[in-house]
């Protein structure tokens, strides 16, 4: 119960505190579908970082380069999030976009769920199973059960009934028990997690969604004015500056 009480108390703030990111509609068939303003962003003229944002202001540098060892030179782009995160999943319909669509070629992005708490470790868990399963698919899915189904695959103090939770909500999309568990707990899974932490940790991350460009610039959808819409188009900069730093 303290658990759905924390997401939801966690999405009436946002959502008074922040009109910019509001949750995606849903069509009558129960499916997300890609919000209008996805599709004007990728449509809007490309920008450079000097001509629209400022270092300060809309983005940090990393006083500690965190560069990653990218092979032929990609560049690397983070999104550190958490599922109990209403702005997070205000985010993801549009992050699809951009990294479908508006991505440039040479950029390697990668989603980092952050655990600061037992909650969101459990969620953490969740997203590395589901990988470790080869079922990154079902990443939407996760956020959709959480705040449209008000399932919140988590109860507060029973690891037991968290994972049974977690359990059905993988059996209902083809993914064996056996398998889940497995997965759920393996050694690579744990790994994974701890080293989101460090990544985390690292990178001056505290609080979600935040966005981390060649382990070189952070920023996050407060620091601009519209928002997510405004996000995608400094991600592209920012990664548009990181690769010609690296040539």
């Amino acid at each position: 119960m303290a658990a759905r009480v924390w997401v939801l108390l966690a999405s009436t703030t946002l959502l008074l505190s922040c009109a910019r990111c509001p949750n995606p509609p849903v069509s009558s068939a129960g499916v997300t579908e890609t919000p209008r303003y996805a599709n004007s962003a990728a449509s809007a003229a490309p920008a450079t970082v000097k001509d629209r944002w400022k270092e300060g202001k809309n983005f940090d540098v990393i006083s500690t380069l965190q560069r990653p060892v990218s092979a032929g030179g990609r560049v690397e782009v983070l999104e550190f999030f958490e599922y109990g995160c209403p702005a997070c999943y205000a985010a993801e319909p549009m992050m699809v976009v951009w990294e479908q669509g508006m991505k440039p070629g040479y950029v390697t992005f990668l989603r980092v769920p952050v655990s600061w708490n037992a909650g969101m470790r459990a969620y953490a868990r969740l997203y590395y199973t589901l990988h470790q399963l080869g079922r990154e698919d079902l990443h939407g899915e996760v956020f959709d059960t959480i705040f449209r189904r008000r399932n919140f695959l988590y109860e507060d103090d029973n690891e037991g009934k968290t994972l049974a939770l977690q359990l059905a909500f993988s059996a209902a999309r083809g993914v064996s028990e056996e398998s889940f568990r497995r997965a759920f707990n393996s050694p690579q899974v744990s790994d994974s997690i701890q080293h989101a932490d460090e990544l985390a940790r690292r990178n001056g991350v505290v609080h979600t969604p935040t966005f981390v460009v060649d382990g070189r610039y952070r920023s996050d959808p407060s620091r601009l004015d519209r928002g997510m819409y405004e996000m995608l188009e400094l991600l592209t900069a920012l990664a548009e500056r990181a690769h010609e730093e690296r040539h």
